[in-house]
């Protein structure tokens, strides 16, 4: 279906745990004809609500699903406080649906006097009917129904049960239970992990697989935990859930061989005759979930991976489990030959390694955090066993020698005088004397060189897009611009979304660019996402226990100094400030700035920064941007705190490396690291590292008790920054995210067509 304009996209708001609900009407409106997009308001840091209602004015419908979790979120009572009280002309059709009973003293007076639409307690067909004639009957409302959608064609039945990737969603029930369960009925509870779950669950409808480390939280949530969340939110969805214990090979096939009997299947011959009975019937069923628990390393486990087009959750420490490992292909059943169904057969051939072609402006790291990524991702790309190659307009002999080391081959690009600086990306390197399997580009950065050189010299090559920053954010709080930042910010938008459509493989530095890119790189099924989140590791160099600095404290920023809005410098001199007048500090604090670009007069920073902090409270040390390794060490071992309190940050690479140092950090929680953090910590214990950031007069109060907690006890702050290296290294390392990539990479290219925006968040 075409649809010529936005004035039909419907949006949904949702609280977390009702996930399968609005997955279920999203789908529903999708077959009939409507533009849907779940998480309207995803509940994240540096939101702009009157941009966000505004685009749903235009658009159509807000979907609002009311539910006791609902009603009990305070994020979300907040959004729907704004829509209420919006101008008209920017107020959306508001259409609240209840999904659960909701006693009248529970609503809120706000909503009491609207209609509402109840769903629960019927027939799917009848539910479906009453959903779609609510929505037209709101367009129409609001003066947006002038014609009626289409249904979308449906595709024909197929004889094999497995040729869809994914069942569509059903209608859910508060008493929906897998008919074959071994899970406990009642899940912990597992608060400040909604976007954990949001992820897993459009990995597991995008590529029916996912992995994690089972390490617990400081809070005791573990991974197991948050499957067992993950298993009772979405019970719904499933005829089949399954805890296989997977210490080693016995344990599973107990496991699995206890199951085939539940299910009644006729086994004789032992553990290794019922795992294939099963498998073979997993392998023509698509509603069931599989759990590895503390499952062991993957070539101890041959042939005990269930086969797809279920869902596999591994629990295990070992990073990058999947990638590489196939699934179990079992014979087919007795008369799948007449019904068409061939499932392939193992392949025997020993794979030569991937040959991989980064490219990138620089080795070393004189541009910032793209930089570090692209260097420590190759790193491990070539750790992992694949043959990389890094494409530079030029590298010196210093950098030469550590790309050797890391067993990476540095190609230069530039050759004077016509292909020069970052044009020189755009030509085949003359100096590349292999052909790569794969082209990788970070962002709008070397995304374009990166699609050129796969488009006209490597076709078949598979196509890689990282995206590392959010325009629709970072735009708005850049200084000194002068074109708009609504248009800057749309522009830069549609490029990478364009980019990463017409890459066979997209990837996002972290969760909170995840959540907000999902939604326009849609998967195969039918509310799932190709896009693939890499997570930075934090396993950097050493694990020494760290002292406290001698002397006085200093608190390190780094960042680039121009964007000191963006950056957060200016609150972060007004926090030190306020801090040392309140403390009453006899001396001066050091604030210790690495960040000034070539040329950048520091005095000006200096003058704004000391109006900022109150003049004669500060310290300010602006330093320039330096790569070089020892000048880093030297500054992370010297400084008592780093702050990363920018405004918006689609991750924060430079905390990760005060983390993997142990430098105590407060990071800003409108950052993709701040959201990590609290997901992987608990909102208890993440407190402690992450600040409330809102631009608004309290984020200076905030900031400044934060910085207190650390500096009025540095040996517990250096001892909280211990921990929290330990915790963070034993979950997320650069070997796991060179080995999730590695995995869709084993798949075959996806095939996508160039897209704008437009077409890309089409529901």
């Amino acid at each position: 279906m075409t649809a010529t304009t936005g004035e039909r996209q419907i949006f949904i708001s949702h609280a977390g745990p009702d996930r399968a609900w609005a997955e279920w009407i999203g789908w529903t409106l999708k077959e009939h004809g409507f533009w849907v997009v779940l998480d309207l308001w995803d509940w994240r840091v540096g939101e702009s609500w009157g941009e966000r209602l505004r685009d749903a004015a235009r658009s159509g419908v807000l979907i609002v699903l009311l539910s006791p979790h609902y009603i009990g979120s305070p994020h979300a009572a907040a959004g729907r406080d704004v829509a209420l009280a919006a101008d008209r002309n920017v107020r959306p059709a508001l259409l609240p649906v209840e999904i659960e009973p909701l006693p009248p003293g529970d609503l809120p007076a706000e909503l009491a006097g609207l209609l509402r639409l109840r769903v629960f307690g019927l027939s799917e067909e009848e539910a479906a009917a009453r959903l779609v004639a609510a929505v037209r009957h709101a367009l129409d409302t609001a003066g947006q129904g002038a014609s009626d959608p289409q249904p979308t064609a449906h595709r024909p039945a197929s004889s094999d049960p497995a040729a869809e990737a994914e069942p569509v969603p059903r209608l859910p029930s508060a008493t929906a239970r897998p008919d074959v369960s071994n899970v406990p009925a009642e899940p912990p509870g597992v608060p400040d992990r909604e976007s954990l779950l949001q992820q897993l669950r459009l990995e597991m409808n995008s590529s029916h697989a996912a992995c994690m480390p089972p390490a617990e939280g400081p809070d005791g949530i573990g991974a197991s935990d948050v499957a067992q969340e993950y298993a009772a939110r979405f019970a719904s969805q499933y005829d089949l859930v399954w805890w296989v214990p997977a210490g080693d090979a016995d344990q599973a096939r107990a496991a699995y061989t206890e199951l085939a009997h539940r299910l009644g299947l006729a086994v004789g011959g032992g553990p290794d005759a019922a795992v294939q009975a099963l498998f073979t019937h997993l392998a023509h069923e698509r509603r069931w979930l599989i759990v590895l628990v503390s499952a062991a390393a993957p070539d101890e486990l041959t042939g005990l991976l269930p086969p797809e087009p279920g869902h596999l959750l591994v629990l295990s420490a070992h990073p990058g489990w999947l990638a590489g490992v196939r699934p179990y292909r079992p014979s087919p059943l007795p008369g799948a030959e007449e019904s068409g169904f061939r499932p392939p057969g193992p392949s025997t051939a020993v794979r030569p390694p991937l040959r991989v072609l980064a490219v990138a402006t620089e080795w070393a790291s004189r541009l910032g955090g793209i930089s570090s990524f692209n260097r420590s991702l190759c790193e491990a790309l070539a750790a992992a066993g694949a043959e990389v190659y890094c494409l530079v307009p030029r590298f010196d002999r210093q950098e030469e020698t550590d790309a050797q080391q890391r067993r990476v081959t540095l190609v230069e690009a530039e050759d004077p005088p016509v292909w020069t600086g970052e044009l020189s990306l755009l030509r085949r390197p003359p100096e590349l004397s292999v052909v790569p399997d794969v082209v990788l580009g970070h962002g709008r950065i070397t995304g374009p060189a990166a699609q050129l050189l796969r488009e006209q010299h490597y076709q078949d090559a598979q196509l890689v897009h990282i995206i590392h920053m959010l325009p629709s954010e970072i735009e708005f709080l850049k200084e000194d611009r002068a074109d708009d930042p609504s248009w800057r910010a749309d522009e830069r938008t549609q490029v990478e979304v364009a980019l990463g459509r017409a890459a066979d493989h997209t990837a996002v530095v972290g969760p909170l660019l995840h959540n907000k890119f999902a939604k326009w790189f849609p998967s195969s099924g039918p509310l799932g996402t190709r896009l693939l989140c890499l997570n930075p590791g934090f396993d950097g160099p050493g694990a020494e226990a760290r002292v406290v600095p001698a002397g006085d404290p200093a608190v390190l920023v780094f960042g680039r100094a121009e964007d000191v809005r963006l950056k957060g410098l200016d609150l972060a001199a007004r926090a030190l400030g306020h801090f040392v007048q309140r403390t009453k500090a006899d001396r001066k604090l050091d604030f210790v700035i690495r960040g000034l670009r070539t040329g950048q007069p520091s005095h000006e920073l200096i003058a704004s920064l000391d109006a900022h902090a109150g003049k004669g409270t500060l310290n300010i040390q602006p330093m320039p941007y330096l790569t070089d390794s020892g000048v880093l060490e030297s500054d992370l071992t010297s400084a008592s705190l780093v702050l990363l309190p920018s405004r918006s940050e689609g991750f924060g690479l430079s905390a990760v490396e005060a983390i993997a140092a142990g430098t105590p950090v407060l990071v800003s929680d409108a950052s993709g690291l701040g959201l990590l953090l609290r997901e992987t910590l608990g909102a208890r214990e993440a407190a402690d590292h992450v600040v409330e950031t809102r631009d608004n007069e309290e984020d200076v109060e905030r900031w400044s008790l934060a910085v207190e907690h650390v500096l009025a006890s540095r040996e517990k702050a250096f001892g909280r920054a211990a921990r929290l290296r330990d915790q963070l290294r034993s979950r997320y390392t650069w070997r796991g995210a060179a080995a999730a990539l590695l995995n869709r990479l084993s798949d075959p290219p996806v095939v996508q067509e160039p897209a704008g925006v437009g077409d890309a968040v089409r529901g």
